[in-house]
């Protein structure tokens, strides 16, 4: 896999994170339960962005 599709697939990872994230926060604003497995998707989400992120940050 090249960088440039790298660099794609951590944004979308990272879009993909800030979508759930906002879901979980829609959750506990209106019915008063926010799901302990969506944060833990969103904080997996994350981090995989951050490393694919710094992959490419050392092999650029």
């Amino acid at each position: 896999m090249d960088l440039k599709t790298m660099n794609k697939l951590s944004r979308i990872i990272a879009i993909i994170a800030i979508v759930v994230a906002f879901y979980n926060f829609y959750l506990s604003w209106t019915k008063d339960e926010s799901s302990p497995l969506l944060f833990w998707t969103v904080i997996v989400l994350v981090l995989l962005s951050a490393i694919i992120h710094e992959f490419i940050k050392r092999n650029s």
